[in-house]
């Protein structure tokens, strides 16, 4: 993060702004925030063109955007969580096995 200290960078939803603002600072650097979107096609088309750099996750940077490249970024990393909601008193085994096969995969 601290590498893109003097490039634009946009944010996915107005939401995210705080976010990365935050996660910048805590690697140094206090981000020149220029935008928002809702559309990570159009953040990728957006920094394809040269209007700034935006932090999106690898599951959608596909398919290829010609003139963008990925790069990873050093930890500290953003992350994200996602919970799961289901009823207090749910004993419907399909439940159970999707919740267990989440964990399972949150943890790889």
């Amino acid at each position: 993060m601290a590498e893109l200290a003097d490039e634009p960078l946009g944010a996915r939803l107005p939401e995210e702004r705080g976010y990365l603002r935050r996660h910048a600072e805590r690697a140094g650097c206090v981000p020149d925030m220029r935008g928002t979107t809702t559309d990570y096609s159009f953040a990728r088309s957006l920094v394809a063109a040269g209007v700034g750099v935006s932090l999106i996750p690898s599951i959608a940077l596909t398919p290829e955007v010609p003139g963008l490249r990925a790069v990873p970024i050093d930890p500290p990393t953003p992350t994200r969580s996602i919970g799961v909601a289901v009823p207090r008193h749910c004993d419907h085994p399909p439940v159970a096995t999707l919740v267990q096969a989440l964990a399972t995969s949150s943890r790889q």
